[in-house]
């Protein structure tokens, strides 16, 4: 319904992820990567959209196929 309007939704799990590296930085004292972990934020919001577009389909869905093919042996 919003991709029909032109309404660019980015899925919450994929621009909140930068709060949960944070937090997982404060509880286990991993700032070593925290940092380029954040930065891969963007890219993968940039990824989501890129194959929403490319493909037709919302971008929930789109970063619901991205993340199981990430979490795949």
């Amino acid at each position: 319904m919003l991709q029909s309007r032109g309404i660019l939704y980015a899925p919450d799990f994929c621009v909140n992820a930068g709060g949960l590296i944070f937090l997982e930085e404060q509880l286990l004292g991993q700032s070593a990567h925290a940092e380029a972990r954040v930065r891969q934020v963007g890219v993968r919001v940039a990824e989501v959209i890129d194959r929403s577009r490319r493909t037709g389909v919302p971008t929930a869905d789109a970063a619901t196929e991205l993340a199981r093919a990430r979490l795949r042996p």
